[in-house]
């Protein structure tokens, strides 16, 4: 019982040492806006999509999907807006 046990505890540990590594390799990076003197913002990723907010040069952004030319942020109120990823830098200007 007990050796079923510590088997059924290793095999926990190692599924949420997995969860763990894959949530960090998922985790929020943070860019900076190099549009001078600001970017917009907006609700889809596309120029066609409505401006939802603006984002000044040097201001550090939560982006949490670079992998498109349009970069997802996470805004302050928790909701998510995308900006074009030319717009971004990983290094503040």
């Amino acid at each position: 019982m007990l050796r079923a046990l510590g088997n059924w505890l290793t095999f926990l540990d190692r599924t949420i040492m997995k969860d763990f590594a894959e949530d960090a390799a998922n985790a929020a990076k943070t860019y900076y806006v190099t549009a001078n003197p600001y970017a917009n913002v907006r609700s889809c990723a596309s120029t066609n999509c409505d401006i939802v907010a603006t984002a000044e040069n040097g201001e550090a952004l939560t982006v949490i999907d670079d992998s498109q030319d349009w970069y997802e942020i996470r805004l302050e109120n928790g909701e998510t807006a995308f900006i074009a990823g030319f717009l971004m830098s990983k290094t503040k200007p």
